[in-house]
């Protein structure tokens, strides 16, 4: 073959300039002058040219009278060894050009592979002629493993794109040692190449971010020159993503620049070259710009340095941009003026020029402004040849506030289309709806100055919306691709086995383990490298081994891990054989870290000693080994493949002391003694399972099993009693699934094991599931005469009981639903967590079948995920995540609780057996494999049709409305009462708050299986689907609905996820029927919901509050714990609002003295909240005592919830301190509950916000992460009562936006909280007051006074209020008096709630038993010491304080069975402080009136003060201050 094109072309130009001298004379020449020269000089350096004349001018012709030029495609077909090339135009973009022209050029194709590595010959090896679109090769034939490289030294100009094979090739040798071995022309070459083609859509952005890895070793200017164009692209665009997402390209960058940035070193060296210092100004110039602390740090020296001096310490030129740009952003306006000066004074034009491009640079507001004008005024120093410097700096580097400000501020002084100008140019640079709608609001404002129509002022900023549209459509996928590419495995290799020997070294206090692993691995793909998980592991490099199936050792050329990405990479010689089986054996020297992550640390102590005691090694510790896997934690045990989807089988063996015993996924096979120094117990294999779900522990704990053996709780040997509930409850549980799925548990045994310190509630792990060990370990005794069991009153609640059978139930479900299915990835978290969920509930109930089970539910599953889910903040139950951080965060409540629900609503709309059978075909379809959400769908939808071969409803077509977009529908019912029995039922998305600078613009519309009934028929218990609105309608009729004067309610039983609101006149008859006696026609799920849903939409604005406070009424009436658990719900935010304090003391002073009163569990917490709340240190020390000392997890978590009830400010902060210290005795799983203990507290949210903002890092370092910051921060929100409190919020969140990581969605969450609950105060609170005003009696039942702290913001008021609806409270013998003091912050006497004629029939009292009105009351100051034995007469004092509202001389007011002393009685005048005269006392004993006659009259306005003494009677009756008793252990009666 005659040489290449390329090469005549070089030679010729040679040739020309040799002849130049004879074409002097030629005043003009074409193109064809030149092409004739060439062809001549062709013809005589090749005598038999491999092209014709008319050949050669037409190569001429193609390229220079066309535009463009072409993308070459190669793609190889690898089984056959060729090489296929296909040529067209490249566009970046493709619009609908009308350009028909058939664009095609003759293409010197010059190419090497991965044998040749000959990168020197530039010749022509191929032509693409142009009349060829396409051509196979005949003189490439690469071997398989070999890559292909075109286009060498870049010396054709064209692109040239690859099949996805041959992009990895490529990729993996430049991610190896010997990337150099491809010249830095052509790196610069791909990386060009790949930037441009993934630009415009030809390449995928997970390609691109493969190849751009390698720059982590590159240091050689020409190829980060070319990457860093490509990345100028991106950043211009990504940074118009919020800081959270563009934080993640910054970072991805960063850790690319790191070597080369380390290599250069910021100062220059005597030994640089010129190519040196232009790679050390790109490269400093781009580290700095992306905020690499480092840089920025010495630019900033070098900086101030120079404005202190400038001629003692000038800046190196090479580095001028960056320490002036980045010195002025550090700076105030001095820095600025010093610069201004040197620009003007310099005589250097290059200088004068490159100080005027960085101006813009500036952090002082004034001296932009002052920039800005320079290019406006007529005497400005700077040359018009310059001018345009300065608006280029300020929109190159400034800040766009400047800009707007600027705008605003001078407008006037501009022309109008000078200001055009500008704000074409800030509103390119907006990155928030803030900022854009400030600037939108001058251009509304001024349309006549600047003379624009409404359109032309829409054009002015139309580059903001273009900016976000990308960012949020391309934007979005580049960066969701780049977090993939940094988190995700390649796909090439996938795990088949691993055998696994752990030795964990826990007795000389060395908290590490050894470990050995062996991975037999499957080859899907070429490669020569192998990349795992492995985190905060040391691998022996020196001891891996890869090896083929036959015994053949491969060579390794290196090892690399990525701290970032935590990854293990070994890199071989020679490329992997597809289809083929290889072991990769890795030794590792692993940390047990006490984190409560990956194979970690725990202890506890013999005996109940307290943390100091622990500490100071005066009481025995037991130190255990024990995994927390779930979702990326595997790693941190050993290396893996530790992703969902890349499941295996895994045989673990454990070497241990002889003292020590071990437990794992699996059974023992056998127990290897021959061991001098450690006992091996070697497990069998178990299934294919993901790596998340294996565990294994080593402890000295026993265990407790069940007669069959076959199910175990492993527990320290004092908790033996403890576990038997666990024990009882767990086999039938196991068995209640495999009715529920016909799929048996296939595991011979079911593990548990109590663990001291746990991160989660529990852990599903196959076979051997983890709990905290308060969430599974209680104090019971059995009864052999009773079915029913008997709690020691002291330390566990029916609540403890409770919560273990359905943790117990979600973890077995998880067996099913997780373990033997697993999520393809963590985006569908949902499936796994969704069903634990719906089952904790529904197989809890077939074995605890007089709970209600299946009625809580509602009330603490499907409430609680429509209060998570209605916030503009919320997410899709499938969520795309990539980094861990991303999936931690999916762990929440719209994966469990609205999943759960979800699912529920799907099983009554499907029915229960269609919904069994599908659910039995998806597990049986995909055990021991992975599943999308398409998958459960497709199964469900399968079974469904064979039942109903003719419905229209697609159930995939249902579901992805629930699970792919966020939020939930309202239904609002209209009824038209003229026509009858029709009404109008739309959809719209139910938002808390609606945001005016939202961006969302998707059209929200479910499927929505509606079902309803009527007074007429009142049937609640048929729940399927009796009509659907479609996600294709807003709106549909109903006709035949019901009766003008019947009600109408929809969702039976709150089956689906959504709310309901009525037309005013079906709420009417609503309420009416409620407030009748015959509420409980209303099934009592609907009776839940219509307070829920009343309640919430009140609060949302979609109902006025004086209906749905009107539904409340009927509360009087109420005795069932499922409706007043939904109105405690919406009335604790109602609390929140109109924030409260109790008075309860004096028992409490009891257990605290050397008596030692036990107090009963269930109210426990309400008695040491309410004597930490008003008493002191003493106090609270006393209870931090009882927490060290307990050795019962249940009765520790309440403790450390009622420590942070104190109003001691420096007790607070002391306690917070404690939250993160490792000697505090409180352990880390529980060291949260310390925050929100606090911030529940209204004293205590200014409190932990700031020990928030103070010390959150160390926070996150605690806690081993930023997801608690999140939490924490949602739960001071929710408390946030004043603007105040919210700007700081705002302003913290804005601060530190990047470093937040994985709490920044929460954070956002928070500040939508928070400012919806300010919205709500601003938009109800005076409403809400004057109703509750309205329905109070002239004299209050109950007063609870509301005090305003400086945290609470609030006016001081009495409320009788909420409090009215509990009148009858005495009769609701089920409703705990806990929980409504916990829930509403008062003092409850029954005495004070019932008049003596009151029943449950007849709440409302006979006037002739109401107060005269003309005094009340404003607070009352009680004390009491009860007598509970002898003749039970208890002593008081009360002083009441009241306020006259009418005239009057006597004050009256309600006692029973009370003897007052009346000499004890005094009314003082407050304002006076003066004494009133009492003349006499009557007591009316009918009316239980108590008369007070008073000397002078009591003047309208003023308080008194009455003063009282008192005894009364411990009745037996169960009304007032009564006296009750039970027999204890002795037999004795107490």
């Amino acid at each position: 073959m005659d040489s290449g094109f390329c090469f005549i072309w070089s030679s010729l130009t040679v040739n020309w300039r040799l002849r130049g001298s004879d074409l002097t004379h030629v005043r003009r020449a074409e193109a064809n002058d030149l092409f004739k020269a060439l062809e001549e000089q062709y013809k005589e350096d090749f005598p038999n040219p491999e092209l014709s004349d008319e050949e050669l001018q037409d190569v001429f012709e193609s390229w220079t009278l066309q535009m463009g030029y072409p993308v070459i495609t190669v793609t190889r077909d690898y089984a056959l060894g060729t090489v296929n090339v296909n040529q067209e135009r490249f566009l970046l973009t493709n619009s609908s050009s009308t350009d028909v022209h058939d664009y095609k050029w003759w293409v010197p194709l010059t190419f090497t592979t991965k044998t040749e590595k000959d990168f020197t010959d530039t010749a022509t090896k191929e032509w693409l002629k142009r009349t060829e679109e396409n051509k196979q090769l005949t003189t490439l034939t690469p071997v398989t493993s070999d890559w292909v490289l075109f286009n060498i030294q870049q010396t054709g100009f064209y692109r040239v794109n690859y099949d996805t094979t041959n992009w990895k090739l490529l990729i993996s040798q430049l991610n190896s040692d010997q990337y150099e071995v491809i010249p830095p022309v052509n790196r610069a070459q791909l990386l060009d190449d790949a930037f441009n083609l993934a630009r415009a859509g030809l390449l995928d952005y997970s390609i691109l971010f493969s190849l751009t890895d390698y720059l982590a070793r590159e240091t050689d200017y020409i190829p980060w020159y070319a990457a860093f164009n490509g990345f100028s692209f991106l950043n211009t665009r990504l940074n118009k993503a919020p800081d959270s997402e563009y934080s993640v390209f910054k970072n991805y960058v960063l850790s690319l620049l790191e070597k080369v940035y380390t290599t250069l070193g910021f100062e220059e060296k005597t030994t640089d070259g010129h190519v040196d210092r232009l790679n050390r100004n790109l490269i400093l110039t781009w580290a700095c710009r992306l905020g690499h602390a480092d840089c920025i740090q010495k630019a900033t020296q070098h900086f101030n340095a120079f404005v202190s001096d400038q001629n003692a310490n000038k800046v190196a030129p090479d580095l001028q941009s960056v320490v002036y740009c980045n010195g002025l952003g550090n700076s105030d306006g001095a820095g600025f003026d010093v610069l201004w000066e040197k620009a003007q004074s310099t005589d250097v034009s290059t200088e004068q020029v490159l100080i005027l491009g960085i101006l813009g640079c500036t952090a002082h507001e004034d001296s932009a402004h002052k920039y800005i004008n320079q290019s406006y005024s007529e005497e400005t120093p700077i040359r018009q040849q310059d001018i345009s410097l300065v608006l280029s700096s300020v929109t190159s580097y400034g800040n766009v506030d400047f800009l707007t400000s600027y705008i605003q501020k001078h407008y006037q002084d501009r022309s109008p289309s000078q200001v055009r100008s500008l704000i074409s140019s800030a509103a390119n640079l907006l990155r928030s709806e803030d900022q854009f709608s400030k600037l939108e609001d001058f251009v509304q404002s001024n349309k006549v100055y600047l003379d624009v129509t409404d359109e032309q002022a829409t054009s002015l900023l139309s580059s903001y919306h273009s900016n976000k549209a990308w960012a949020t459509t391309t934007g979005s996928t580049i960066l969701t691709q780049m977090k993939q590419q940094i988190y995700r495995l390649p796909t090439t290799i996938s795990p088949v086995n691993y055998v696994i020997r752990l030795t964990p070294h826990l007795e000389e206090d060395r908290f590490n383990f050894d470990g050995e692993v062996t991975i037999t691995i499957n080859v899907a793909e070429y490669t020569n490298q192998i990349v795992l998980h492995a985190s905060d592991m040391v691998v022996d490099t020196a001891a891996t081994q890869v090896t083929h199936s036959d015994g053949t050792v491969q060579t390794i050329s290196s090892h690399e891990t990525n701290e970032l990405r935590e990854t293990y990479t070994i890199t071989l010689v020679d490329s992997l054989v597809v289809g083929q089986q290889y072991n990769v054996y890795i030794k590792f020297l692993g940390n047990l870290r006490d984190d409560m992550y990956g194979f970690y640390r725990s202890y506890y102590t013999v005996g109940g000693a307290d943390s100091s005691e622990r500490l100071y090694g005066l009481s025995p510790v037991r130190w255990l080994a024990s995994t927390q896997f779930e979702s990326t934690y595997a790693r941190r045990a050993f290396p893996c493949f530790d992703e969902p989807a890349l499941k295996a089988t895994f045989q673990i063996n454990i070497g241990r002391s002889s003292t020590y015993t071990s437990v794992s996924n699996m059974k023992i096979e056998r127990t290897d003694t021959s061991d001098p120094n450690l006992v091996w117990d070697i497990y069998q294999t178990t299934p294919v399972m993901s790596t998340y779900l294996l565990a294994f522990l080593v402890s000295d704990f026993e265990k407790t099993e069940n007669d069959a053996q076959d199910t175990s709780v492993w527990h320290r040997a004092d908790a033996a009693s403890q576990a038997s509930y666990s024990i009882g409850v767990s086999r039938p549980l196991i068995d209640a699934m495999v009715t529920f799925t016909g799929v048996t548990f296939e595991l011979e045994k079911m593990d548990q094991a109590a663990i001291p310190d746990f991160s989660a509630g529990a852990m599903e792990n196959w076979g051997l599931v983890t709990y905290r060990y308060s969430l599974i370990l209680v104090i019971r005794t059995f009864s052999d005469r009773e079915r029913l069991i008997l709690f020691d009153e002291t330390v566990s609640t029916s609540a403890d009981k409770q919560g273990i059978a359905t943790t117990i139930a979600h973890e077995f479900a998880h067996q099913w639903f997780g373990n033997l299915v697993s999520p393809r990835w963590w985006s569908y978290a949902w499936l796994n967590e969704g069903f634990a969920t719906y089952f904790e509930w529904f197989i809890t109930a077939e074995v605890e079948k007089d709970w209600r089970i299946e009625d809580q539910f509602v009330i603490k599953e499907v409430q609680v995920a429509l209060a998570a889910d209605c916030l503009e903040s919320s997410h899709p139950m499938t969520n795309l995540v990539n980094s861990p951080a991303d999936i931690s965060s999916i762990f929440d409540s719209i994966s469990y609780a609205k999943a759960g629900s979800v699912i529920r609503m799907m099983s009554h709309f499907l029915s229960t057996s269609i919904f069994k059978a599908g659910l039995n075909t998806y597990l049986n379809t995909h055990h021991h494999n992975t599943a999308e959400a398409s998958d459960l769908f497709t199964a469900l939808h399968t079974t469904f049709l064979t039942v109903n071969p003719s419905s229209e409803i697609s159930v995939i077509d249902v579901m992805n409305t629930w699970t792919t977009q966020m939020g939930y529908p309202v239904i609002t019912v209209n009824r038209n009462y003229d026509t009858g029995r029709t009404a109008k039922v739309k959809q719209e998305r139910f938002l808390l708050t609606t945001s005016a600078d939202s961006s969302d613009d998707h059209d929200y519309k479910w499927w929505i299986p509606l079902t309803f009934t009527t007074n007429a028929s009142k049937d609640f218990t048929t729940t399927q689907t009796q009509i659907w609105l479609k996600a294709s309608e807003n709106e549909i009729d109903l006709t035949d609905i019901a009766a003008n004067d019947d009600w109408v309610i929809f969702n039976k039983q709150q089956i689906g996820f959504y709310r309901v609101n009525y037309d005013d006149t079906n709420w009417n008859l609503i309420i009416s029927h409620l407030n009748s006696d015959q509420f409980t026609d209303i099934h009592v799920l609907n009776r839940a919901q219509l307070l829920d849903d009343s309640l919430s939409l009140a609060r949302a604005g979609i109902l006025d509050y004086t209906t749905a406070l009107n539904i409340t009424k009927y509360l009087s009436r109420e005795d069932d714990y499922i409706p007043w658990y939904s109105a405690f719900t919406a009335f604790s935010f109602l609390d929140a609002r109109l924030i409260g304090v109790e008075e309860e003391y004096q028992l409490f002073k009891k257990i605290a003295s050397p008596s030692n009163v036990t107090i009963p569990a269930d109210v426990s917490s309400v008695v040491y909240c309410t004597a930490l709340r008003e008493g002191g240190e003493e106090e609270w020390t006393f209870l931090k005592a009882q927490y060290d000392s307990s050795n019962v997890g249940t009765e520790q978590v309440l403790l450390l919830t009622a420590l942070g009830c104190s109003t001691g400010t420096q007790i607070i902060t002391n306690y917070l301190d404690l939250s993160i210290s490792a000697e505090s005795g409180i352990r880390k799983q529980d060291a949260s509950r310390v925050f929100s203990a606090v911030y529940a507290n209204p004293s205590g949210v200014d409190i932990a916000f700031q020990f928030l903002t103070e010390n959150y890092q160390k926070i996150s370092e605690f806690y081993g992460g930023l997801g608690t910051i999140g939490s924490i921060l949602k739960g001071i929100a929710a408390r946030i009562s004043t603007q105040e409190q919210l700007i700081k919020l705002q302003s913290f969140v804005a601060e530190n936006e990047a470093a937040l990581g994985d709490a920044v969605t929460a954070s956002k969450q928070a500040i939508e909280t928070a400012q919806a609950n300010l919205d709500w105060v601003a938009s109800n609170r005076a409403a809400l007051v004057t109703w509750l005003r309205e329905q109070s009696p002239a004299t209050p039942e109950v007063t609870t006074l509301f005090t305003p702290t400086t945290t609470q913001g609030a006016t001081c008021i009495t409320i009788s209020t909420t409090l009215i609806v509990l009148a009858s409270l005495s009769e609701m013998l089920r409703v705990s008096t806990a929980i409504i003091l916990t829930c509403l912050s008062c003092t409850l006497s029954s005495a004070h709630l019932n008049s003596p004629s009151s029943s449950s029939n007849d709440t409302t009292a006979s006037t002739q038993y109401r107060l005269p009105g003309d005094v009340i009351p404003r607070s009352y100051v009680i004390k009491l010491i009860p007598k509970l034995y002898g003749d039970f007469v208890f002593n008081g004092t009360v002083e009441m304080t009241t306020e006259v509202v009418e005239n009057t001389e006597t004050i009256t007011f309600h006692i029973d069975d009370l003897e007052i002393d009346e000499d004890s009685v005094v009314v003082r005048n407050l304002a006076a402080d003066i004494t009133v005269d009492v003349t006499n006392q009557t007591f009316d004993e009918v009316h239980n009136f108590y008369t007070l006659t008073l000397k002078q009259e009591l003047e309208k306005g003023n308080e008194y003060n009455i003063f009282i003494n008192y005894n009364g009677h411990h009745r037996d009756d169960m009304r007032g201050f009564y006296r009750s008793s039970y027999v204890n252990s002795t037999g004795d009666t107490v």
